[in-house]
């Protein structure tokens, strides 16, 4: 009987440990099923940081293209604006070089006016010459016509004189 009670003694002692040990295995289990919550929670931070930042660098990235394209726009323009300035410029040369052709034209056609002038003031010059020989001319034959009458009266007078005598 007294091996029997040890024997019952010794089984519940087992049957003691087994359960302490069945509650220390618990126990971890437990801890290690806190501690693999707080793994999945920091993970999904992780991954939740992550996915913000990407999204960060793929907005950052949008910004920088669409600033790069309003850089793109803006220089465009100045080179257009460069474009019409030049050709503003182009216009104005050839402009100012019609102009000074026109001048220079206008000049000559100056020149030569004052050629024809100087010709139209000699050749009024030689009509008035001629206007002046053709009136001594005249004045000539007058005063011949004159002689002449004068000589013929002289010779009539004459002839009646000799004719009275």
């Amino acid at each position: 009987e007294a091996a029997a009670a040890e024997r019952e003694s010794a089984a519940a002692a087992m049957e003691a440990t087994a359960a302490a040990r069945v509650a220390a295995a618990a126990k971890r289990e437990r801890a290690v099923a806190v501690i693999e919550a707080e793994l999945k929670k920091r993970e999904e931070g992780v991954a939740s940081s992550v996915r913000r930042a990407e999204a960060a660098a793929v907005a950052e990235r949008g910004a920088a293209a669409a600033m790069a394209a309003e850089k793109e726009k803006e220089l465009e323009l100045r080179e257009q604006e460069a474009d019409k300035r030049e050709k503003d410029c182009a216009a104005r040369e050839a402009k100012m070089e019609d102009i000074a052709v026109r001048e220079r034209l206008a000049e000559a056609m100056e020149k030569e006016l004052q050629a024809r002038a100087q010709e139209l003031a000699s050749l009024a010059a030689e009509a008035n010459a001629v206007k002046a020989d053709r009136a001594a001319a005249e004045k000539l034959r007058e005063d011949a016509a004159a002689a002449h009458a004068a000589a013929r009266a002289a010779m009539k007078e004459a002839e009646e004189m000799q004719a009275k005598a």
